[in-house]
């Protein structure tokens, strides 16, 4: 059977695809996307399945999608008369990056040991305004979320932002290879996944590898604090020898300033490149504000009109879980505050969540839920006591800790600070809902991996009220 039979609609082709030229002139024709997960399969789809439930199989051939699965998966589908390929490429990976060599669009990298989702989606929601964009979904930034955001790009799309995460050294090169962008943006460089590099200076070395797979013409976007904290950061940079941005120093091209804080939002000025521009934004971190001029570097690297970019910034509605706030009511009329950031968390993470609530007045008590941080290897112990010092100083009046690492943070409890460390998000539930009064603010914080999220979805079936987000 030639290659280009894989074209067949509603078809299975067992085995490994033989990708000639015929696959490259009739894709676009024939696909709307090529995809690896079923959720995302429809008529016109090329699926690659490497799983082994035929249902799966079966549903997406008669959805009209065309499949590539295994030889021992296609021998338990019914009526399907065997088709089988001599080579063993990876299709999925290959038909990958014959899209991403045939696409004109405009590709962007962000890393960052935190903001990276952020910048991501704020980045995305931003290009909207200006053509065609795509994003890797939610918080799918290693290899199989990069490349099932790339199998859904089209000849329409104008603008693709991957989120690209680091799990050990070499990764992000890795994954990042396929992308080969026009911009690379590094957020931050912190104390996350710790536990799979030896130093920090490793790590900053693992995230400035996002810049080795630039285009020729591609630029670097990086915050002025990794310069401020890594003294070898310029070096590495200059060894790159790629061209770069600085932002967020006042020294720098781009930058923000006159700051204002309110409960539900943030007003400041960006100036990029001499312009000034007002920003007021829903958020009540002031990083967001650091993020958003990597946006206005990155637009600026366009070329496109960036006076869009006040209004489109305001209508940008954050990330799920991260510094979300709600109010909560109880049955017998209690109603207090959460903030929620349990999307994940590390040292770095955790300060920024402080300082975003820190503004806040006119509460009862401020109630920590706290679950561990993780990936922080030998230094797991004291950093939590470092982080529980600052809780503290920044008058918190109750610590709850889940996990079994946070429970050395009680080492700082005294007459004017609780510390309660307890087993699972259950019992949290149960001391909230017993302990909180009226007014009170709570911010939780805690690794995904903790289950922490688990919590404020718990605490939502405890309210008489729904569950209404603020601000």
């Amino acid at each position: 059977m030639e290659a280009n039979n894989v074209f067949l609609s509603g078809a299975v082709v067992a085995g490994l695809v033989d990708l000639d030229d015929s696959f490259e002139k009739n894709y676009d024709k024939k696909f709307l996307k090529v995809v690896s997960d079923p959720f995302f399969v429809e008529e016109s789809t090329l699926f690659i399945y490497s799983g082994k439930d035929v249902s799966c199989v079966e549903d997406a051939a008669a959805k009209g999608a065309t499949v590539i699965c295994n030889k021992i998966t296609a021998s338990n589908v019914s009526g399907l008369d065997g088709v089988y390929f001599t080579k063993t490429e990876q299709p999925f990976k290959k038909i990958i990056s014959y899209i991403r060599k045939s696409s004109s669009a405009k590709f962007f990298s962000v890393t960052g040991s935190v903001g990276k989702s952020t910048v991501k989606e704020m980045l995305g929601h931003a290009l909207k305004n200006y053509g065609p964009s795509i994003t890797n979904k939610g918080n799918r930034n290693g290899g199989n979320g990069i490349v099932e955001a790339l199998g859904r790009i089209s000849k329409k799309t104008e603008y693709v932002v991957l989120e690209v995460a680091s799990a050990a050294p070499g990764s992000i090169l890795q994954r990042n290879k396929l992308v080969n962008p026009d911009v690379a943006i590094i957020t931050s460089v912190g104390e996350a996944h710790l536990q799979n590099y030896e130093s920090k200076n490793e790590l900053l070395h693992e995230k400035f590898s996002l810049l080795d797979n630039l285009r020729a013409d591609g630029v670097g976007i990086i915050s002025r604090k990794i310069i401020d904290e890594y003294p070898e950061a310029l070096d590495l940079l200059k060894l790159k020898k790629v061209k770069y941005i600085v932002v967020g120093g006042e020294q720098d091209d781009i930058y923000f300033k006159d700051l204002v804080k309110h409960d539900a939002s943030l007003e400041y000025c960006v100036v990029c490149y001499g312009h000034q521009y007002k920003i007021k934004l829903n958020s009540i971190a002031s990083h967001d504000a650091l993020n958003t001029l990597f946006v206005f570097a990155a637009c600026h690297v366009l070329g496109v009109d960036m006076n869009k970019l006040p209004l489109v910034l305001s209508s940008f509605k954050g990330v799920g879980r991260r510094l979300e706030r709600f109010e909560v009511k109880l049955a017998d009329g209690r109603e207090f505050a959460v903030v929620d950031d349990s999307f994940n968390s590390s040292p770095t993470a955790v300060l920024g969540a402080i300082e975003a609530v820190s503004h806040i007045k006119n509460y009862n008590k401020k109630i920590f839920v706290f679950g561990d941080m993780l990936e922080l290897s030998d230094e797991a112990e004291s950093e939590h006591v470092k982080v529980a010092k600052v809780i503290k100083n920044n008058n918190f009046d109750i610590l709850v800790t889940v996990g079994e690492i946070s429970k050395s943070m009680s080492i700082c409890e005294d007459e004017s600070f609780e510390v309660f460390n307890l087993a699972d998000c259950d019992q949290a539930v149960d001391f909230i809902v017993e302990r909180s009064s009226s007014n009170d603010l709570m911010l939780v914080k805690g690794s995904h991996a903790t289950g922490l999220h688990n919590f404020v979805t718990k605490l939502k079936k405890c309210s008489s009220i729904d569950f209404v987000k603020k601000g």
